[in-house]
């Protein structure tokens, strides 16, 4: 559990039965996009990673989680399963952000701890361009992997 000045923040976790509202979800997808600047994070694109993750659209599924701090949203992990288990990694962590004022607190740690106790199996994360979160994720226990490459279209 994070505390941010003597506060504790909340977390919550949807997925398949516990799914977001529409008011929820806008909430989400405003803040994650709020975080990021380039096209492969568009309003579109979180939205689908929700969708898939709480299996609102033909997926393996995944979960959220979100951490609201007064009832503002501070936090927000998305992930999804791939449902490769064995070959490939079980998980990706899709997208992970944290509010600019909370960072360096300790949220985004438990927010991946979080991740970790829910993914059952592998969990990959692609830090596109964000080489400065490595050693974080290496802290955490990841491993820089350099099996493949991508094509982007």
């Amino acid at each position: 559990m994070v505390i941010i000045d003597e506060t504790s923040v909340e977390s919550i976790y949807y997925n398949a039965t516990n799914r977001p509202t529409e008011l929820d979800k806008h909430g989400i997808i405003k803040f994650v996009s709020s975080q990021f600047s380039s096209d492969t994070n568009s309003k579109e694109n979180i939205r689908k990673a929700l969708d898939y993750a709480t299996k609102e659209r033909m997926s393996f599924g995944g979960f959220v989680i979100v951490q609201k701090w007064f009832g503002e949203i501070i936090g927000v992990s998305i992930v999804n399963h791939t449902g490769m288990e064995g070959y490939m990694p079980e998980n990706i962590l899709v997208y992970i952000a944290v509010a600019e004022q909370h960072q360096n607190k300790g949220l985004a740690k438990e927010m991946i701890q979080q991740v970790l106790n829910y993914a059952k199996g592998e969990v990959a994360v692609y830090l596109r361009d964000r080489n400065d979160l490595i050693p974080a994720f290496e802290h955490l226990g990841f491993k820089k992997t350099i099996e493949g490459m991508i094509i982007v279209r």
